[in-house]
């Protein structure tokens, strides 16, 4: 008998798999922890981005269980609010230094447990 085979599933276009902005909220690429988006900060202004086409802002926020930073690039309005695309990342950042620095100059990004 001969086999069969199924048709592949409907490619999902890109623009139709961009979540919300951040969704409120992200996970930590390492642990899973899930991160309130209240501790999600944009670290720098919003930047055109000729490649790209569009306007990107880092944004980051700090991951206690594992005691690391980790920032990506998103896309964003020209007013820096991230429409849910991101471009590159996520980034680390460790040691003791680097997170206090970060941690002092965003407190929100330490977040609600």
């Amino acid at each position: 008998m001969p086999h069969s085979v199924a048709s592949p599933p409907r490619t999902v276009e890109p623009q139709d798999c961009v979540a919300q902005p951040s969704a409120k909220r992200c996970s930590c690429p390492k642990c899973d922890k899930t991160i309130a988006g209240g501790a999600i900060v944009p670290d720098g202004s919003p930047l055109y981005c000729n490649d790209a086409g569009c306007w990107t802002i880092v944004r980051g926020t700090y991951c206690d269980h594992c005691d690391h930073v980790f920032a990506w690039v998103e896309t964003c309005n020209e007013r820096g609010e991230p429409r849910g695309l991101v471009l590159s990342g996520p980034g680390f950042v460790r040691g003791r230094k680097s997170i206090d620095l970060f941690l002092a100059k965003h407190p929100e990004a330490r977040g609600v447990n």
